[in-house]
């Protein structure tokens, strides 16, 4: 773990994006909010702030981050058929949470 300790606070902010592409039935699902057992990007949308919360605990040598917004957004793609997920999660801190976001694909 890095010291971090003689750095100011400072608002951090990271965006992480991606793409889950599908059967273009399951897509028709999900814009209609059914699923077997309910809405599926609700739980998603659930599930994604509560691993934001913990990142700090999954991710080796990461410090624990007071979290102060984690925002989520899913776009609906036809061709391919793919949903598109956005996270954008902000702080205040000596250091943030753009440490812990996933680097682009390449």
């Amino acid at each position: 773990m890095v010291d971090v300790s003689a750095k100011a606070e400072t608002v951090r902010e990271a965006v992480a994006r991606g793409r889950e592409r599908m059967a273009p039935g399951t897509l028709r699902q999900l814009r209609a909010g059914g699923g077997p057992k309910g809405n599926s990007l609700t739980t998603a949308h659930l599930a994604t702030m509560m691993a934001a919360k913990r990142a700090g605990e999954w991710i080796p040598l990461a410090h624990p981050l007071r979290v102060e917004a984690v925002d989520v957004a899913f776009t609906f793609e036809s061709r391919p058929a793919a949903v598109g997920i956005e996270c954008r999660v902000r702080t205040t801190g000596r250091t943030g949470v753009e440490m812990e976001a996933p680097f682009p694909a390449g």
